[in-house]
């Protein structure tokens, strides 16, 4: 039994009532319409409790006919008027009358539905995102032609591909049958889910290609170049193979706390926009206070090496040189280290390049720049220029962004004090505390928030 309330005005008389068949899924199936008497309200006003016959859109009579109970209440009253007594009748249950209702495909929708909603598939689903996971890092190069096992490990790791695509995309279609379109991307996370999906999809011929190259006979003297080779259709289809790395984001949606600190991250990014713009602008300023201070000056030593003590100093080097009669510093690369020649280096000017050979490479201090300038009859190496440092505004921006992090200070800070002077340091010292302990912290401090 359904019950439904219906407004009417007063000088209302009849109401027009439209009955469907009812599906849980699909269009609605339109049985026909009736005709029903509002009675005029009064104290004596009883409701009713009539057979009607129901008529099509045409006025054609449809078979059979529909029992209305009606009942009425007066604008200024709270009571219902009593309804008319009936005889028992053996009600039909709610879920029996639904599934009475199904067609075929909403038999399909209803099931997938039930699938879609299970923790079964959940689970399956997460288990066989860790296992893709573990496949795509199990892959590694190795030699078709030298190594006996390449050509069947790659052969399984392409047929693993192929069925974690066919599995993500059956689920997909599961929970887009189920939920219905519109209510499957009303949630962010099943919109990037179908994204990931469809690119894998459009990477699978290349996948299937690939496996049927691998698949060849083991004998067959076919090296992985050639594999993995292939037109530029090939090759741009197989960019996509980048988007399997994406398939870990479907775990997020398996771990509650990981969701809510990605909701609270969204959030916030209106709150620190206006930071991150004061933070870009903090670095645009201290990049072209530095290469004014720093540039072309920071200079280390010629012994300096990094941490596997590989001597800097070596082909492709940039060094800090210079000219007769010229104190000023100047940049170079080094091309080439020759010891047995009597000019062993051979450098390529920054600015004009033009290429010299030179003779002399010794360490030597800012304050001796002068004297030793006036006394040169050809070009010196002086020092190093460190890897880091204001030469440019490209690389001047990213080393303030690297201090920033407080990463590797005291490689950028003491070639441009040995270059510069000690009280070049005070910069550094303003940048870390500006940047780093207020704005950086400060951008902690909302997210928190």
């Amino acid at each position: 039994n359904e019950y439904f309330i219906f407004p009417v005005s007063a000088p209302t008389s009849h109401a027009e009532v439209v009955l469907y068949n009812w599906q849980r899924y699909g269009i609605h199936e339109q049985l026909g319409r009736v005709t029903v008497h509002v009675g005029m309200l009064d104290d004596n006003e009883e409701g009713t409790d009539k057979w009607y016959e129901l008529v099509v859109g045409d006025g054609a009579s449809v078979d059979g006919s529909v029992r209305i109970r009606t009942q009425w209440r007066r604008n200024d009253g709270e009571e219902w008027s009593p309804m008319p007594e009936i005889e028992d009748e053996e009600d039909v249950e709610e879920e029996d009358a639904e599934d009475e209702d199904l067609s075929l495909w909403g038999w399909f929708r209803h099931y997938a539905l039930e699938l879609a909603e299970s923790q079964a598939l959940s689970t399956l689903t997460i288990v066989t995102i860790f296992i893709n996971v573990g496949t795509m890092a199990a892959d590694h190069d190795c030699d078709l032609l030298e190594q006996v096992y390449c050509r069947g490990f790659k052969r399984d790791l392409e047929l693993a591909n192929l069925i974690f695509t066919c599995f993500f995309s059956v689920e997909l279609m599961i929970k887009l049958i189920g939920l219905g379109p519109v209510n499957y991307l009303k949630d962010t996370s099943n919109l990037f889910d179908m994204i990931i999906v469809s690119l894998s999809v459009v990477e699978l011929p290349a996948g299937i290609d690939q496996y049927n190259c691998y698949n060849q006979n083991e004998d067959a003297t076919l090296g992985a170049k050639e594999c993995e080779g292939g037109g530029n259709g090939t090759a741009v289809l197989r960019s996509f193979r980048l988007v399997r790395v994406l398939r870990i984001g479907k775990l997020v949606r398996a771990f509650p706390q990981i969701q809510r600190q990605l909701k609270v991250i969204t959030k916030t990014i209106g709150a620190v926009s206006s930071l991150v713009a004061l933070i870009l602008l903090f670095i645009l300023i201290f990049a072209i206070l530095g290469m004014s201070l720093f540039g072309g000056s920071s200079m280390e030593r010629l012994s300096a090496d990094d941490t596997d003590y590989i001597p800097y100093f070596r082909a492709g080097a940039y060094v800090r040189v210079l000219l007769p009669n010229d104190a000023q510093l100047q940049t170079a690369r080094v091309l080439s280290v020759n010891l047995s020649s009597p000019e062993p280096y051979e450098l390529e000017h920054w600015m004009s390049r033009e290429i010299e050979h030179v003779a002399v490479a010794e360490d030597r201090n800012p304050s001796e720049f002068e004297e030793i300038a006036g006394a040169l009859n050809q070009t010196m190496i002086v020092g190093l220029a460190p890897r880091v440092g204001f030469d440019s505004f490209f690389f001047a921006c990213l080393t303030v962004f690297q201090l920033l992090t407080a990463s590797d200070i005291g490689d950028v800070m003491y070639p441009a004090m040995r270059g510069s002077g000690t009280l070049s340091g005070a910069y550094f010292v303003g940048l870390i505390v500006i940047g780093n302990f207020m704005l950086f912290n400060l951008f902690v401090a909302i997210i928190i928030t």
